[in-house]
């Protein structure tokens, strides 16, 4: 198919080369930054635009910016019979209502960041349409890349989006916090990894209720206060170690 990737950040890198890597053709890379345009058009043998209203003409535009972005650029879109979707989790398709005639969302369940290669094949991605031909073809289109492709609504969309944000963006988070943690001892995060790894590993066989350990699921009170005490310092991350402490206990009661 021909299309037109509309974004140029980890999304869109990782999608254009993926439909790329397939033998899809795409015919254009927008960015406000032409010189971020230039640099994936580059890779998947596309044009670079920075004007939105010099966007060849194609089968399928897709929209990977930030979630804020979307409307607007919704808005600056001429009309158009093509199919147009965006790669948000948590923007409802209603952003099309009254715009565009045939559009959805494609929503790859991922972390994506530029410099790391990922396997699109295990991707899942999520496929909302306005009507049932334009369902298929994003079936169609999604089937390309990815083993696993499923349709859903914006609702469920939004909670799945909701959960990969707990899953995902707020652990790596504490993971951050585990780093500095261990840089005031001069320690490592790498000596973290394989207990990282194991409680990935779990999942594969127990619930994340049955994989809780540590001090909270064994309401070791005395350890709970040691940890406190070494926080003192630190009353806003005191507080989330209070919070999720308290979760854990009262969930493993």
């Amino acid at each position: 198919m021909n299309i037109s990737i509309i974004g140029s950040g980890g999304v869109a890198t990782h999608l254009a080369s993926a439909l790329y890597n397939v033998g899809h053709n795409i015919t254009s890379v927008y960015s406000r930054s032409i010189d971020n345009a230039k640099l994936l058009s580059a890779k998947v043998n596309a044009n670079a635009v920075c004007n939105i209203n010099h966007l060849p003409n194609s089968e399928v535009y897709i929209i990977a910016v930030s979630d804020d972005s979307i409307e607007s650029v919704v808005k600056q879109l001429p009309n158009t019979n093509a199919i147009v979707v965006h790669t948000s989790g948590s923007v409802s398709v209603d952003v099309f209502n009254n715009r565009i005639k045939n559009y959805g969302s494609f929503y790859p369940l991922q972390t994506f960041s530029k410099e790391k290669q990922v396997d699109f094949l295990t991707i899942p991605i999520f496929i909302e349409a306005s009507n049932a031909k334009t369902e298929q073809t994003l079936i169609q289109l999604a089937q390309s890349v990815s083993k696993v492709v499923k349709v859903t609504d914006s609702f469920k969309r939004a909670q799945l989006h909701l959960a990969a944000v707990f899953a995902c963006n707020f652990t790596n988070h504490l993971y951050s916090i585990a780093d500095d943690i261990l840089k005031k001892s001069d320690l490592d995060i790498s000596v973290l990894k394989p207990l990282i790894e194991e409680c990935v590993n779990k999942l594969n066989t127990l619930s994340p209720q049955q994989a809780q350990t540590g001090p909270a699921a064994r309401k070791d009170l005395k350890i709970i206060d040691k940890q406190l005490d070494f926080l003192s310092n630190d009353k806003e991350l005191q507080q989330i170690y209070k919070i999720f402490t308290e979760r854990i206990i009262r969930s493993n009661k």
